[in-house]
């Protein structure tokens, strides 16, 4: 069941819309197409309560200009690249960097404060919101005419919501979309998520320098606060006296998914909530996750609740940062003939 009603306008004047997707095993999830927002996930628990699983904002007013991303659509590039700049056939392409030098989530605007065309579609097996984009050439300072499309698809008959990305480009061009939502499976509203389990399918991880760019290793996780292997509480170490912790202040780092030969799609992660039972194994095509543990959470959310360091984090689905400088990473190339398909799955238990 899919339905829809007005989200007011952005600073263009353009109409933004919210969509109600919901199942017959109680699962909702808001969505508007005000960059691609996950607005709500309300999920249903074994003692018949609802619990809205992400954080986010009321109004569309308080998404606007939102430097969190709390559940937007993040392209052309999720995450950070060093330098202002990269080469793609012998030209140089400038980008928006901060104090640091460091591009983060492509900088302003694109497709991160835009206004996606969309429609709605059910389907025998789910209920479907189509967005579309069209990144004009140079956008962000990216070549390529691209036009990306994402569906979210919620099953009917049971708690999953589905994130389909697919692009096109007219030239050849680097991309890397993501789904920047922070996850509390306790609720929202219920403050630190530090007591939740995470176990995430990675015998690597990406270390990164100073500017938390990865440095290009890909180093071991094993005996480190980076094991993930085995299920654990988020906080058992999160505050150790390593590096890498240290630089970020925390986990803020890209692990490495072990895939298995022949499947694209494969487990990631899953995550567990002891107060709900809400577990949420996460699924993806994606040969890398960022593990963001809300470091610099400092927002009032919805329902005035508070959103202060460590009460969300995020699972960002993604290729490595900064792979545009590290030919050893996956490539993030898009051409003509090879476009860009990829699938995150949210399965909650």
């Amino acid at each position: 069941m899919i339905e829809e009603k007005p989200f007011g306008n952005d600073r263009t004047g353009s109409p933004v819309k919210l969509y109600q997707l919901s199942n017959q095993s109680g699962m909702k999830a808001e969505i508007t197409n005000y960059c691609g927002i996950i607005k709500k996930l309300i999920i249903p628990t074994k003692d018949g309560k609802e619990v809205d699983v992400v954080l986010g904002y009321d109004t569309l007013q308080q998404y606007l200009g939102d430097e969190a991303f709390h559940g937007a659509i993040v392209g052309r590039y999720a995450n950070r690249i060093g330098g202002g700049s990269f080469q793609l056939n012998g030209k140089q392409y400038d980008l928006a960097t901060g104090d640091d030098d460091v591009t983060l989530h492509s900088g302003p605007a694109g497709m991160n404060d835009a206004v996606w065309s969309s429609r709605s579609e059910i389907t025998h097996t789910e209920s479907q919101l189509v967005l579309s984009y069209q990144s004009p050439h140079l956008e962000q300072g990216f070549p390529g005419n691209i036009e990306v499309s994402v569906i979210y698809a919620l099953a009917h008959d049971k708690n999953q919501l589905s994130v389909r990305y697919h692009a096109t480009t007219d030239q050849d061009t680097y991309l890397n979309l993501t789904n920047h939502s922070y996850f509390n499976l306790s609720g929202h509203n219920s403050g630190t998520i530090l007591d939740e389990s995470l176990q995430i399918n990675a015998d690597a991880y990406t270390p990164t320098d100073a500017q938390q760019l990865p440095t290009g290793e890909i180093a071991a996780v094993k005996e480190t606060p980076f094991d993930f292997t085995i299920a654990k509480p988020i906080i058992r170490d999160f505050f150790t006296d390593n590096p890498q912790l240290n630089i970020a202040q925390g986990f803020d780092h890209n692990f490495v998914l072990n895939k298995k030969p022949g499947h694209r799609l494969s487990h990631a992660i899953e995550a567990r909530s002891s107060k709900t039972g809400i577990t949420l194994d996460l699924f993806t095509t994606k040969p890398g996750v960022q593990f963001y543990g809300g470091i610099f959470l400092d927002q009032k959310g919805k329902g005035q609740a508070r959103y202060s360091k460590y009460t969300g984090y995020a699972l960002e689905t993604q290729y490595f940062p900064n792979s545009i400088h590290h030919p050893n990473f996956p490539s993030t190339l898009v051409t003509t003939t090879q476009p860009y398909h990829e699938e995150t799955i949210y399965h909650f238990n």
